[in-house]
């Protein structure tokens, strides 16, 4: 893995509650970063949800149609 600067920045503010969105174009480390962050946030409260699964776009998918 390439370490980038942003990283820093990104580890500072798990520290707040707040939401980070991280977009951008395919494969640039977008999924890579996430995985780095949640390996360092000091706590195991979190959830991945790999979106790009068909199974995971079935279950947001089903849920908002009840």
């Amino acid at each position: 893995m390439h370490y980038r600067a942003i990283y820093t920045d990104l580890l500072a503010h798990l520290e707040k509650k707040q939401v980070t969105v991280i977009t951008g174009m395919r494969r640039v480390g977008k999924s890579t970063a996430v995985k780095y962050l949640l390996e360092h946030a000091g706590h195991k409260n979190h959830i991945y949800l790999d979106c790009e699964r068909v199974e995971i776009r079935v279950i947001f998918r089903d849920s908002c149609l009840e």
